[in-house]
């Protein structure tokens, strides 16, 4: 009695183990349908040591949502073998989906029904862009085949698939035109072809219209793949100002509500206050969606940088050497307000430099350049936030000469002021880390006496140097041509 019921009690952990086996080989969560198993059809030359289960089918397709997906496994024991199904719940959305009535919302870079799919991350975000362009009496055709080669340019120099870059075109002036829609079967030739075909259609300047034609192009887009994540923005060039202003306000606010909006001026006519009512604000990608260039020949030199403003890097890194250099000179000099406002907006600035004083992250040096030479404030302790905005704070504007120093001849103007400094960057010279990025910020008026001779003497250096440069006016009265004379194009 007791043998019969040792071996009745062998024969039940044997068949546990079978369907535990059977439960338990991947790692999703799963159950069996007793009904549709023969897993407790056990066979009279039931044999412990030769009973094994295995898969005889591959998994069935998993359609996201409650649904199960099946595959056979096959018992043998002995020789003598049978089937059973088993049977798994589908996941409903992988990678942090979300599912939804039309099936999985993906989160960035993933793809396909179920997001199981991964974009590399060294490729750019998949991007809808759509340029909109001028095409209004205030260029001429020359002008306005100079903004179509830009935007071949542009297309050359990124990757069009499914899973990068998407294009679509608009032009406007008294009406607008959807010149090229969104069309995922067009390579970059085609692209590249297609543009060429576009017509200059001269009329007045009703940039609102462009604005709220982009919109719809980009509100309506369908998905490319199922699940796929786009960015979504919107290149806007203008050489002049809009006929309605209200009405262009209104339309790019809309725009803004469906894509990264980048506000591009041509020429020295345009209206800055109202390409920044055009572009969307600053953010964590970007300290600014506004850019602007002399001239048409020179758009080709933002290429890179709006590529930048779609791309994601396959690297995050924080460290960044920062130059600030405030011009007290007395040939455009400051007045005492400009001069407050520009140690508040380098206060602002600093306090939202999230990794400063780490060893990898962001160090500040800040240079008064004046008439009769340069003064470095100094930073005692460069790992403490709070001691350097002290420091800003305590930045006192000079007088353009001192008592005994009236009758010594002036030594720089803001040419010779910046060069030694952005040359002294460039070499590693001051204060600087080799594999660092080095960003130089200029507050100034830009009130100089020759704009053009500033350009000129500063242009060679800038040329060679490796440094990201940026001139900011923090007052009304700023000269905006001055400041343009400071910087590379953009």
């Amino acid at each position: 009695m007791i043998a019969c019921v040792i071996f009745r009690m062998l024969i039940i952990l044997q068949v546990l183990n079978v369907f535990s086996a059977c439960s338990g080989i991947d790692d999703f969560f799963s159950e069996y349908d007793p009904n549709d198993c023969s897993l407790f059809l056990i066979p009279a030359s039931f044999h412990i040591s030769y009973n094994y289960w295995e898969p005889s089918s591959e998994w069935s397709e998993c359609v996201c949502g409650s649904t199960n997906r099946t595959r056979q496994m096959k018992h043998c024991n002995s020789g003598t073998c049978t089937y059973c199904n088993r049977y798994e719940k589908c996941k409903s959305c992988y990678n942090d989906g979300t599912l939804t009535p039309s099936g999985c919302n993906c989160t960035e870079r993933y793809y396909e029904k179920c997001c199981e799919n991964r974009i590399s991350i060294c490729e750019a975000v998949p991007a809808d862009v759509v340029f909109v362009l001028d095409s209004s009496l205030s260029q001429t055709e020359v002008q306005f085949n100079k903004q179509l080669d830009f935007v071949a340019r542009f297309i050359d120099a990124v990757n069009v698939s499914e899973t990068e870059f998407q294009f679509a075109v608009v032009t406007f002036s008294t009406v607008a035109v959807t010149e090229l829609d969104f069309d995922s079967s067009l390579s970059k030739n085609d692209l590249k072809t297609q543009i060429k075909k576009i017509s200059f259609r001269p009329g007045a300047t009703f940039t609102d219209k462009g604005l709220s034609m982009a919109r719809s192009l980009l509100s309506t887009r369908g998905n490319r793949l199922d699940g796929l994540s786009i960015v979504k923005f919107a290149f806007i060039l203008t050489d002049g100002m809009s006929i309605n202003k209200r009405a262009t306000k209104d339309a790019a606010s809309n725009l803004r509500r469906e894509a990264s909006v980048v506000a591009i001026g041509v020429g020295h006519d345009i209206l800055h206050s109202e390409l920044q009512s055009i572009a969307s604000p600053s953010d964590k990608h970007s300290l600014s969606y506004v850019y602007s260039v002399e001239n048409f020949d020179a758009l080709h030199t933002m290429i890179d940088r709006l590529i930048d403003a779609t791309c994601e890097r396959c690297e995050v890194s924080n460290m960044t050497d920062i130059f600030v250099v405030i011009d007290d000179l007395s040939g455009s000099a400051l007045t005492a307000e400009e001069f407050q406002t520009a140690l508040n907006a380098l206060t602002c600035i600093v306090q939202h430099l999230s990794a400063y004083g780490q060893p990898n992250g962001q160090t500040v040096n800040i240079t008064t350049i004046d008439d009769l030479g340069y003064k470095l404030t100094s930073l005692s302790n460069a790992s403490d936030l709070d001691i350097l905005l002290i420091s800003i704070q305590n930045i006192r504007q000079r007088k353009s000469c001192y008592t005994n120093d009236c009758d010594k001849p002036i030594e720089l103007n803001i040419s010779s002021g910046l060069i030694p400094i952005i040359k002294r960057v460039t070499d590693n010279h001051i204060d600087t880390r080799s594999n660092s990025r080095k960003i130089l910020i200029v507050f100034s008026s830009g009130r100089f006496a020759d704009k053009y001779m500033v350009r000129l003497e500063l242009q060679d250096t800038l040329n060679k140097s490796n440094i990201d440069i940026f001139a900011i006016g923090p007052g009304y009265g700023t000269d905006i041509d001055g400041l343009h004379s400071l910087v590379r194009e953009p």
